[in-house]
């Protein structure tokens, strides 16, 4: 019927009208058709996170589409990084103990370390 479509021993169902695959995604993606059966697709995802890559034919998915993805923190920018907890004052002799939280140039907070931070108290 319409709302499906068979392949072989397979038949797959015509995904709901409110599916990425009829209106445009969250992420726009480029496709560019190699010319020999095989298409090129091009993203650049701005926000970390867990997400799906739909993936059809005209309106159809192919298959295993939703793909379920994990987009990674760039690279750290310092301009989209905070401290958190550095009080305006500070008792001499008493410890003081604040947070850097590094994010990427699009403000996504990294999720792992190994950054080379660095902090010098002046005064």
């Amino acid at each position: 019927g319409k709302g499906k479509q068979e392949a072989g021993d397979e038949t797959f169902e015509r995904p709901p009208e409110d599916s990425p695959l009829f209106r445009d995604g969250d992420i726009p993606a480029i496709v560019k058709d190699n010319k020999d059966g095989s298409y090129s697709c091009f993203y650049n995802p701005q926000k970390a996170g867990k997400g799906k890559i739909h993936v059809g034919v005209g309106q159809w998915p192919v298959r295993g589409s939703p793909f379920p993805v994990y987009f990674a923190p760039g690279e750290s920018h310092p301009a989209k990084s905070e401290i958190m907890g550095l009080p305006d004052s500070f008792v001499a002799g008493t410890p003081v103990r604040f947070s850097v939280q590094l994010a990427d140039l699009f403000g996504n907070p990294q999720d792992r370390g190994g950054e080379p931070v660095a902090v010098v108290v002046e005064g």
